[in-house]
């Protein structure tokens, strides 16, 4: 919770803040943008498998003030693009905090869930979310989470890195391609 606490906290607010800002941006733009950065992102992680870094750990290698500045950055990119608050988290987490790959992929989910709320009840606010999509996504999703974490557990380190990279690439070309 020490760890947790600030991360929500602030990606909350500054999910807030970069939700009321993108209801007036471009769609297409940030469409682009948002596949950009799953790009840069997926590059980012894969490439820190290969470099030199300390092993992982249960225990974060920067104070918990540090989690304020990430939760703020991640909250800004989910305000915007409705999903960044954990897709930044977890590889910041893994490779500058040290912690290990389901670690990071729990504390980016305490993350996530206020972030998500406030940039939920700000789209919904200006009319930019379609229910009838919505609503059975979100059922779905909250079926299915648990064989998620539950095949995050048995899967090596690597291989969950590699296929959290896959995915990023794979949803980056979805969205530059409109499919």
């Amino acid at each position: 919770m020490r760890h947790a606490l600030p991360l929500a906290a602030a990606g909350f607010v500054f999910a807030w803040i970069g939700s009321i800002i993108a209801v007036g941006l471009d769609p297409d733009a940030m469409r682009i943008g948002f596949a950009i950065f799953m790009l840069v992102l997926a590059t980012y992680v894969y490439l820190q498998m290969y470099l030199r870094k300390p092993p992982p750990s249960t225990e974060l290698r920067h104070p918990w003030p540090w989690l304020i500045v990430l939760g703020s950055g991640s909250g800004i990119l989910g305000g915007f693009f409705g999903l960044g608050a954990s897709v930044l988290a977890t590889p910041i987490l893994s490779t500058v905090f040290g912690a290990t790959q389901v670690v990071a992929q729990g504390l980016s989910l305490a993350l996530a869930v206020p972030s998500t709320g406030v940039t939920l009840l700000t789209y919904a606010l200006h009319n930019h979310i379609d229910w009838h999509i919505g609503i059975p996504m979100v059922l779905g999703g909250l079926l299915s989470v648990s064989w998620g974490v539950r095949l995050a557990h048995t899967l090596p380190e690597k291989s969950l890195r590699t296929w959290f990279c896959l995915f990023l690439v794979f949803c980056a070309a979805l969205m530059i391609f409109k499919a």
